[in-house]
């Protein structure tokens, strides 16, 4: 669980990182967060099967580790 937590902070760092560099080029918050989420838009089925694929692959195998760490305590 602390490594999904981890990824998610270091996911939402970065995104924030993202949006402030775009508010300092002069776009606007909205259109700073459109930019941010953009590239999910923008991707080829191929990517985004790839990308999902992966996503699930590590929430599979957290969930995998969380089970095995929970049946070797009891």
């Amino acid at each position: 669980m602390k490594l999904l937590g981890i990824s998610i902070g270091v996911m939402g760092a970065l995104m924030i990182l993202s949006i402030g560099i775009d508010m300092l080029m002069g776009l606007t918050l909205p259109k700073a967060i459109i930019n941010g989420i953009n590239p999910f838009k923008v991707m080829d089925p191929v990517e985004l099967f790839i990308s999902i694929f992966f996503i699930l692959l590590f929430f599979i195998d957290s969930i995998g580790t969380y089970i095995r760490n929970r049946k070797s305590k009891t």
